[in-house]
């Protein structure tokens, strides 16, 4: 939940400044702090802010940026890395290549590697 400040400058106009925190048992993962000239516009973005990384893997990303890591890659981006490196090695059958695209086009291909749990896999082998 976001914490709003109001703040009065030193020519006396006033301020608000929107904070949101994102913690996970007590430890706080996540600062970011936005100011605005009307309370009304800082609690709008505050609210439209705490949804958006509420999204899957979206926190995540915010905090690999911050830190300077690579955003995590797909399960897609990892079988395109795969037949890059290991195609020219060893040439596989049309069997092997058609498996392959099957599986790029599946949504499975979209969601990051490390955010993947068994629940994913199970509904990929049952979709």
């Amino acid at each position: 939940m976001a914490t709003i400040r109001k703040r009065k400058k030193s020519d006396g106009s006033v301020s608000y400044t929107a904070y949101i925190r994102v913690r996970e048992k007590g430890v706080v993962l996540h600062t970011e702090p936005k100011t605005f000239s009307k309370e009304a516009l800082a609690k709008s973005w505050s609210k439209k802010r705490e949804v958006e990384l509420e999204q899957p893997g979206a926190l995540r990303t915010v905090i690999d940026r911050k830190v300077g890591v690579e955003p995590a890659k797909t399960v897609g981006e990892l079988i395109a890395d795969y037949i890059r490196v290991v195609r020219p090695m060893k040439p596989w059958a049309d069997t092997k290549q058609n498996v392959i695209q099957a599986l790029q086009r599946h949504p499975i291909s979209e969601k990051p590697a490390g955010d993947l749990i068994a629940k994913d896999i199970v509904d990929h082998c049952v979709a």
